[in-house]
This record gives C-alpha cells, structure tokens and sequence, in this order.
C-alpha cells in the first residue's frame, strides 16, 4: 500500500467565505442582536422597579415612623452589644491571669455597655499578688483605667484568699 500524497501548494488562492464559515457569521450576527435586545429589555425593566421601589419607599416612611424608631431603637441596642470587644477583652484577662500562675482565679466578669465598663471579681492568694493582677490589667490594651474598687480577705476558708473587684473601661480602638 502506498501512503498518501501530500500536496503542498502555499502560493494557491483559497476562498476567503466558505458557506459554513457563512452560515456560522450569520448565526453569530443574531446571537449578538439578540443578546443585546434582552439586555436592552433587562435594563430597562431594572429601571421601572427601581421607580416603584422608590415610590413604595415614599408612601411607606410616612405610615411607618413609629416603627422606624423602634427599629432604630433595637438596632442600636444591638449595636452596642456587639461593639464590646469580647475577644480582646478575655484574652487580656485571661494573659494576666496566666502570668500570675495560679495565684490569681477570675470569679466574675460583668460589663456595663451603656457606660462602656467592665466589672471584674476575681480571687488571689494574697493582697500582694492582687494588686500585681491589677498592674498587668492596666497593660493590657483593652483597658482603660483599671482600678482595685475593694478588696476582702475570706477568714471562713482556711486559705485566707483575697477576693476583689476592679473597675475598668473598655477600648473600641485598637
């Protein structure tokens, strides 16, 4: 068997539009139309919602307003809970317990959001090693201001531990 001919002929003309490559222009010219069209139809249908949207906007703030501002009320309230800085805080309090070992243990952590302040009651081992706990807070960054309000030593346990509370404001920057 003989392998086929392969002719090479660069120098010979070819047709520039065959009827497929035609047919397909023709198609793609239509698709193309017909892509612009539906966008056509899809902005302008996006624009007469928006008008209705708006004019449901007008008639309804003035119907409204009293539950506009309980609304605002309750977003707000959830503003603030959600402003307090909870991560940052805890790891503040929890790096200065840890770096007083096991002399210092946190009872109570109670925040005054209204205020932006922190009541902290927590327990040591003895008065000296209560007021370093309060020297490490008022390093940390999420504190401002941390402050021994009172301290009391437990006579009933046999251990004699310090129970004390510190005040202290919260920072929202960091």
């Amino acid at each position: 068997m003989m392998p086929a001919r392969i002719e090479l002929d660069f120098a010979r003309r070819r047709r520039y539009l065959s009827p497929a490559g035609a047919l397909v222009l023709v198609l793609g010219c239509f698709a193309a139309y017909w892509t612009a069209e539906d966008y056509q139809d899809s902005v302008l249908q996006s624009q007469l919602l928006e008008i209705d949207l708006a004019k449901f906007d007008r008639r309804g703030a003035a119907v409204n307003q009293a539950d506009d501002a309980e609304t605002l009320a309750a977003v707000t309230a959830a503003t603030r809970a959600l402003a307090t800085p909870w991560t940052e805080l805890l790891n503040d309090l929890e790096s200065a317990a840890q770096d007083s070992g096991t002399n210092v243990a946190l009872l109570e952590v109670a925040p005054d959001r209204v205020k932006h302040e922190v009541r902290i009651t927590a327990e040591a081992r003895s008065l000296p090693l209560a007021l370093d706990y309060v020297a490490r807070l008022q390093s940390a960054s999420t504190l401002l201001y941390p402050v021994l309000q009172k301290h009391e030593v437990q006579t009933a346990d046999q251990d004699r531990p310090v129970r004390f509370e510190i005040t202290a404001e919260w920072s929202l920057a960091q």
